[in-house]
């Protein structure tokens, strides 16, 4: 008895719906494209900056005409070493400096976090 209720609220809200409507349009071209999967994202004003699962962190101007992103200079973290247990953990971006938090996790009791920051636009950052 429940289960048939429930498929009636349904088809109630579904006959709610207009009819006339025309489906949104399709979304637009992506500004930039960053390899692996997204880890950190940060934003200052028109600038954004995100960091991916491969240790690497991009900036780019969206109020650009082409955004273009341009790596930010992190030499010297650890999630460098594709041996390693590193990762960025969190990300934060100023007017004038950028930061990432990472996290190493070697055994699943015990975790130790840094902090890097650096000047924009490409660093270096240091811990």
């Amino acid at each position: 008895m429940r289960r048939t209720g429930l498929i009636l609220a349904v088809a109630g809200v579904v006959c709610v719906a207009p009819a006339g409507q025309t489906a949104p349009g399709a979304l637009p071209e992506p500004s930039f494209t960053v390899p692996g999967s997204l880890v950190g994202l940060a934003a200052a004003g028109s600038r954004v900056a995100v960091a991916a699962d491969s240790c690497e962190v991009r900036l780019a101007r969206l109020d650009a005409a082409k955004p273009k992103t341009s790596p930010v200079n992190v030499r010297g973290l650890p999630c460098q070493d594709p041996d390693s247990a590193h990762l960025i953990f969190d990300l934060w971006l100023g007017r004038r400096g950028v930061a990432a938090e990472v996290v190493e996790a070697e055994s699943p009791h015990s975790e130790a976090y840094s902090l890097w920051k650096g000047p924009l636009p490409s660093g270096p950052l240091r811990e």
